[in-house]
Parts: structure tokens; sequence; C-alpha cells
């Protein structure tokens, strides 16, 4: 039986730091980092005023923060990044 070749794990360990770059900037962990790093009573204050309270309610109701869902200025200004999660969240590609 042939032996199967040993293959250099290049592809593979670049794509795993790609992945931990995107979990630090773009994806859960990094909304996460940067919600518990702002002035929660501004972020439920925009929250409110641009989701407003219905969407909020209806979130709140499964259990969730509406930064989950909703992109608002003061947490887009402190990372700006974190407009790939909610284009990922949304479907948007680019």
């Amino acid at each position: 039986m042939d032996e199967l070749p040993i293959l250099i794990p290049t592809l593979q360990i670049g794509f795993y730091q790609r992945l931990q770059n995107a979990k630090k900037n773009y994806l859960l962990p990094a909304l996460f980092a940067q919600v518990g790093a702002l002035d929660i009573g501004l972020l439920d204050k925009q929250l409110l005023e641009f989701a407003g309270n219905d969407k909020l309610a209806f979130v709140a109701r499964r259990g969730l923060r509406g930064e989950l869902l909703f992109p608002i200025p003061y947490l887009l200004s402190a990372c700006p990044t974190l407009i790939g999660y909610y284009r990922l969240l949304l479907g948007f590609s680019q």
C-alpha cells in the first residue's frame, strides 16, 4: 500500500491565523469585548433612539441585547471594524 504524502500545513496554519484575527476584529467576541469597555447608559440611550422601544422589546423577549442586532454610532465610532460583524449578520457581502 502506498503511503500518503506528508503535506506542509502552511495553508491550514494561515487559515487558523486569519480566523483568530477575524474573531478579534469582526466576530461576536470582538463585539463583546467592545461593549464591555463602553458606557452602557449611553449605549442604551442610542439603542433606544435608533432602534426604538418596540424593536428592543422584541429582541429582549428572546433574551438578547439590542447591540447584537442594531449597529449604532456610539459603538461603531468606538470600534469601526465592527461594521464587519453587522455586515456578516445582515448578509451584506461587501
